[in-house]
């Protein structure tokens, strides 16, 4: 009696063994499809960005016209606005900042990140224009571009590397970051000065971003009335800007070649990859 008792238990562990195995392999097959339907999304984002930037003819900013426009030329700086670190008269900076975790799980984590389109007040009242806004002047004249909500590929210029309080979370002394960057910190509102505060005995990175007055800039996006212009669609009174019936808006200082060259590197892989990890995982699924 005592013997079948037992077999019936070595049954019901051995059932619960296979069960929980079962349960894991859906699991990972589960997860197998996801990340193959993430990989051929990304891939197929990429390849539709790139025809259409093969697609677009080149306006000239003289001549560009509601729709979608794509342009080349010089950016040019408006409002008189410099990158809030190394003080660079710019068309546009971006700033972000991780700090290192260490132990369990070590790494870099994001915690601060803030561009032009974020940073400056809502509007310029005396030049009637969105602030953190810029031109992109050709040899027909320029154009007004607001980068808010759009995607920027620009390399990083400069990085910053230390600690705020120049000592460690056990006072060690340690490496004080750079002036520009404690002077940036002071310059903050309140909620965002108290992240780098929070951080301030562990080590940080900030990275600033810009596209500097008269850098090479190429501009893909919707060609919209400015807010606020009534004296018609002339160029002189159009923004390109991100829209809804586009949905896009790519903003580079790389020249249109490079730029597809870099765009074009491992979309078939993220595709075709995409692919055969979704097809793995129906399949494991299915038999």
């Amino acid at each position: 009696m005592a013997s079948v008792v037992l077999n019936k238990k070595v049954i019901f562990d051995i059932s619960i063994f296979i069960l929980g195995l079962i349960i894991a392999c859906i699991n990972v097959f589960i997860l197998l499809i996801i990340f193959g339907i993430y990989q051929m999304y990304g891939g197929l984002k990429r390849y539709l960005l790139v025809q259409k930037i093969k697609n677009t003819p080149t306006s000239k900013a003289a001549s560009a016209a509601v729709g979608l426009v794509e342009l080349k030329g010089t950016a040019r700086c408006n409002n008189g606005m410099a990158s809030p670190i190394s003080k660079v008269k710019c068309a546009y900076w971006k700033i972000e900042a991780d700090f290192y975790k260490s132990g369990k799980g070590a790494g870099w984590r994001r915690f601060f990140e803030s561009d032009s389109t974020i940073q400056l007040p809502a509007r310029d009242e005396e030049n009637k224009s969105p602030a953190g806004t810029f031109y992109l002047e050709d040899e027909t004249g320029k154009l007004l571009v607001d980068p808010k909500k759009g995607i920027v590929n620009i390399p990083r210029d400069h990085l910053f590397d230390g600690y705020i309080s120049g000592k460690g979370a056990w006072g060690m002394d340690h490496k004080k970051i750079d002036q520009r960057v404690l002077d940036f910190i002071g310059a903050l509102d309140e909620g965002s000065r108290k992240k780098f505060i929070d951080c301030q005995n562990l080590r940080i990175q900030v990275c600033e971003y810009y596209i500097a007055d008269g850098d090479n800039a190429y501009v893909l996006g919707s060609a919209r009335p400015r807010e606020g212009i009534s004296s018609g669609i002339g160029s002189e009174n159009l923004i390109v800007r991100w829209d809804g019936s586009d949905n896009l808006l790519y903003i580079s200082d790389s020249g249109e070649a490079k730029l597809l060259e870099s765009l074009s590197s491992n979309i078939y892989l993220k595709i075709f990859g995409g692919l055969a990890l979704l097809a793995a995982g129906f399949y494991s699924l299915l038999i």
